[in-house]
């Protein structure tokens, strides 16, 4: 299960260095506490040099295609190479990570409440939460091109803490049997769990 924290931390000195080997799930009941974090967090991350962080707002993208919309405002122009697609399912938002131009060596999604979608639709948070860190596993320690660090960081209340503690949710295993961003064998084999990390913030 997760690794979880109740006390008050320091983030910059605690939860910020934890991004190097871990997915983050940053847990408040207090939506003014979790808003201060995130802007505090994404300033931090945006201080260091080759780092680039894009913002997701989870009340403004609780289905896939608003998730896409999102991304596809925020990432810089795809190679003309690259085919466009007409259709945003999961398979677009790794699409668009991944082929997308990237000069950074590390890159940050805050996805602030992610509750949102995961209310709308369990299957759907899950299938892309899979995706999600199926792609940064892939990048990080399978793909031959230059290393890229990617990590996720979710903000939201006590519904995405239920779900960060339920062993069947994807912050505890890959999702099987799935074509919607299921883990290539590479990445299972060398990652037997998604690298995740849960912190409680007061508020």
């Amino acid at each position: 299960m997760p690794r979880t924290a109740v006390e008050s931390i320091d983030w910059s000195q605690d939860i910020a260095p934890l991004l190097d080997d871990h997915h983050l799930v940053v847990l408040s009941d207090s939506a003014d506490a979790r808003a201060k974090f995130a802007l505090a967090l994404r300033h931090h991350l945006q201080s260091q040099a080759d780092t680039s962080v894009i913002e997701i707002d989870g009340t403004q993208a609780a289905d896939i295609p608003s998730f896409c919309k999102a991304l596809e405002a925020q990432l810089p122009a795809r190679e003309p190479s690259v085919p466009q697609t007409w259709w945003r399912d999961v398979h677009h938002v790794i699409d668009l990570l991944t082929r997308a131009p990237h000069e950074r060596r590390r890159e940050y999604l805050l996805w602030k409440d992610a509750d949102a979608m995961l209310e709308a639709d369990v299957a759907t948070f899950g299938r892309l939460v899979n995706a999600l860190f199926s792609s940064a596993a892939e990048r990080e320690h399978v793909s031959p091109k230059p290393l890229v660090l990617e990590r996720v960081i979710f903000t939201g209340d006590e519904k995405l803490g239920a779900y960060a503690e339920d062993t069947k949710g994807q912050f505890c295993r890959w999702l099987e049997d799935d074509n919607a961003g299921a883990p290539l064998w590479e990445v299972a084999s060398v990652l037997e769990r998604p690298p995740v990390i849960v912190y409680r913030i007061d508020g």
